[in-house]
């Protein structure tokens, strides 16, 4: 497996798989394997690619995982997720070192998607691994 920065044309794979992944696709049974609660747009993964905050693992040509790290919405954004609009809130009221987070800078870490295909191999920790040296 190999992990690198994703480009544009991992886009289309970055969103089947999160389609893939998706709670609202997958059988109960499958539930406690993970899930994604969220189906970003095409233009959401287009700007975070752009920004340099994808990683991509790929297996034999294929995407078998991602992780993204995006740089927190501005004041004025209009945020339409009710779990971004909450760790966003959360920013403002939990503080690291005496301050609150939303006065320092600090990015988002999220989601992170490994396929079935690829779990049990320390993609996980690799993607740790790579995006806290980049971070």
């Amino acid at each position: 497996m190999t992990i690198r920065l994703a480009t544009r044309h991992d886009v289309p794979s970055l969103l089947a798989l999160e389609e893939r992944h998706f709670v609202g696709n997958l059988p109960e049974s499958e539930l406690d394997q993970g899930f994604i609660s969220i189906l970003h747009p095409r233009e959401w993964f287009e700007r975070a690619v752009d920004q340099g905050g994808v990683h991509v693992a790929t297996a034999d040509g294929d995407v078998v995982g991602f992780i993204v790290i995006t740089e927190p919405p501005s004041a004025s954004a209009e945020i339409t997720s009710p779990i971004m609009r909450k760790i966003v809130e959360l920013t403002t009221s939990v503080s690291f070192d005496g301050r609150p987070i939303a006065e320092q800078r600090y990015a988002l870490r999220g989601p992170v998607l490994i396929d079935r295909s690829a779990r049990g191999r320390g993609l996980y920790s690799a993607f740790n691994a790579i995006t806290g040296d980049v971070y």
